[in-house]
């Protein structure tokens, strides 16, 4: 038998199976993250990683599975970025800022993933588990706006989570996307933005709610 044989042990079952799905995901998540998401496929894969051509519907069922693993594995790496840039750092605001750079950091250096993560339908949105990979990031924002209103009740919690999501999510897509072409670039808006919204949850902490504040 040679390497690019199905049969070969390489990719047999048994104990082997979660290193021999491993190999075939890690390869898929090299190809999307140098943007060859659209090209992606099965047999192209199989070829890539030395194996026959139907040896990658041992490991997945479909491409849509197969993806769907690649984005849980980037959503655990998203989430250890932002819990590394905030892990050493102290005080609640400062770690809300090292949070949300690192955000748009990662949608910056890794944009073809960062796109992924995103990139699902409102079905397989909701079949999601509640512990699932992209929860820990949502987790850490709640935490943080959590730490800056200790006094607030799980409502004003969501909504200020939602508002400081949004708006970050939407100011690094449109940039991403080409659109922040009308007078203020990324790097003018993103410290504004966190720093008005810093400023909603000192207002809301002191009892003057509002979901954000204007921008200095």
């Amino acid at each position: 038998m040679t390497a690019g044989d199905g049969r070969h042990p390489r990719w047999q079952g048994g104990e082997a199976f979660a290193s021999s799905q491993a190999i075939f995901r890690n390869a898929a998540h090299a190809m999307i993250r140098a943007g060859s998401l659209s090209t992606l496929s099965m047999r192209g894969l199989a070829a890539a990683v030395g194996a026959s051509a139907m040896t990658a519907y041992r490991y997945y069922p479909d491409k849509h599975a197969l993806i769907a693993d690649v984005r849980e594995e980037v959503w655990r790496q998203f989430a250890a970025c932002l819990d590394r840039a905030t892990a050493s750092i102290s005080g609640a605001e400062d770690r809300f800022r090292r949070a949300c750079d690192a955000y748009v950091r990662f949608a910056l250096d890794r944009e073809h993933e960062f796109r992924l993560l995103f990139e699902t339908d409102k079905q397989e949105t909701a079949a999601r588990p509640e512990g699932s990979s992209d929860a820990a990031s949502w987790t850490l924002l709640t935490g943080l706006v959590r730490q800056l209103m200790p006094d607030a009740d799980r409502d004003e919690v969501l909504e200020q989570a939602h508002w400081i999501w949004a708006s970050l999510h939407g100011m690094t897509m449109l940039h991403l996307s080409g659109r922040l072409m009308l007078g203020r670039s990324l790097d003018q808006l993103a410290a504004k933005v966190i720093e008005a919204h810093l400023q909603a949850l000192r207002q809301s902490a002191g009892g003057r709610a509002s979901p954000v504040a204007p921008l200095p």
